[in-house]
């Protein structure tokens, strides 16, 4: 399984999900470096790593999560006010077999990722998870009126049960705690689960 390293974002109160878009403003020296890095030695590419217990002061390393998102930085801009804001989608999940500190670097951290194993789906299996989610879904949304329809355009041509299971896990209301569970959920299968548990 190929290996590789990439500079870490650590995000608090936060997690992002593949298919999701975060957005950041770069308020200081150390996130305007870590961009920087990113763009002209991983192609634009970062690890986003969101804590179990953000809340903590100070979070150790060691006590990071061996999973992240692998994100990549798609739009740079330069608000009214000065400041750079970064658009980084999320793309895919990751194993992180081990934290360093980025070469000559102080205080900026690499992963050292690898993909995790992909569960295999029969295919029939895998239409009928996805009529269920997309169904369920549609009633949720026609049934909540604070629920919008928005997401429904976009869903007709998702054919993986992997990438529909975590658009509408970005899309439906949650806790961190939650999310966060789903972002470690590799096996597809389980996701939609979670998902048709949060729309019933």
């Amino acid at each position: 399984m190929e290996k590789k390293n990439l500079p870490i974002i650590l995000l608090r109160g936060i997690v992002v999900l593949p298919y999701a878009e975060l957005k950041i403003d770069l308020m200081d020296e150390l996130d305007t470096k870590i961009i920087s890095l990113a763009k002209e030695n991983h192609d634009g590419y970062v690890l986003l790593i969101s804590p179990e217990n953000f809340s903590e002061e100070r979070i150790e390393i060691n006590k990071l999560p061996n999973f992240g998102i692998v994100g990549k930085i798609t739009k740079k801009t330069t608000l009214p006010n000065g400041c750079t804001r970064v658009t980084i989608e999320g793309k895919k999940r990751a194993v992180v077999s081990d934290y360093l500190l980025y070469e000559n670097e102080t205080d900026i951290f690499t992963a050292t990722i690898s993909s995790h194993i992909k569960y295999a789906i029969d295919k029939q299996d895998e239409e009928a998870l996805l009529r269920k989610l997309k169904t369920e879904l549609e009633f949720y949304i026609n049934k909540v009126p604070y629920a919008s329809n928005s997401i429904l355009s976009g869903l007709e041509e998702i054919e993986s049960v992997s990438k529909l299971a975590d658009v509408v896990a970005n899309y439906m209301p949650t806790t961190y705690e939650r999310k966060f569970e789903f972002l470690k959920t590799v096996n597809p299968h389980t996701r939609v689960m979670m998902n048709l548990e949060g729309i019933q």
